[in-house]
């Protein structure tokens, strides 16, 4: 019962979590002002308890894993973090989660694997049609896609060229041929050991980009 009045409080209450993503106590006292049912109060104030609970929980697993990969994967997470829109947390998720750079035979198939490319279906050395473009890694293509957006958001030269494709193109595609971009990138570099270079992306003379 308590679990059916917390649930629908929270649904009506209109205190954006964002907001307190920094300060849940501040967040449980907007919550707790309104309404001053008791019953409702209290499976609040459970509610927050548990978001508290799992917001050090997170916390402590990253910095696990953070210590973990400094050790294991010192150079690769380097890298990553050398692509504008990657930080400590999507070069995590894309480490994780590629595994093996090596276990992708050619570019095509990363960005396939990482849903920003459709598939192929072949018989026989022929290709027969094209594979959706759910499958794959949800986690890649997320991690791709948020660095687009951070990226372009904190580098002039990024947002330039992302606005260039977003007048051709539409936002959304825009942003999408943007991590694509970004994601071949992320293949180039795990598989030669090499940073980030924006202009050879963007097909300009080379330089290069400091970490971020």
């Amino acid at each position: 019962m308590l679990q059916r009045i917390s649930t629908g409080q929270l649904a009506r209450n209109q205190t954006p979590v964002s907001k307190f993503s920094n300060n849940r106590k501040k967040w449980l006292e907007a919550l707790l002002e309104t309404t001053d049912d008791p019953r409702q109060r209290f499976a609040l104030q459970q509610d927050v308890a548990l978001v508290v609970h799992f917001d050090n929980a997170i916390k402590a697993l990253e910095k696990e894993l953070l210590t973990l990969t400094r050790k294991s994967n010192p150079r690769e997470f380097a890298l990553l973090r050398t692509i504008p829109g990657i930080g400590k947390i999507i070069a995590l998720t894309i480490l994780y989660e590629v595994e093996n750079i090596q276990r992708f035979p050619s570019v095509k198939d990363f960005l396939s694997y990482c849903r920003l490319v459709k598939g192929t279906v072949s018989s026989a050395g022929k290709i027969k049609g094209l594979r959706g473009a759910k499958l794959g890694n949800p986690y890649l293509r997320w991690a791709l896609g948020e660095a687009a957006v951070l990226g372009k958001r904190h580098h002039e030269d990024l947002d330039a060229y992302s606005r260039q494709l977003e007048k051709k193109h539409g936002k959304f595609k825009g942003n999408a041929i943007l991590a694509s971009k970004l994601g071949r990138a992320v293949y180039h570099m795990l598989k030669q050991g090499t940073i980030f270079d924006l202009d050879k992306m963007l097909n300009r003379p080379t330089t290069t980009l400091s970490p971020n």
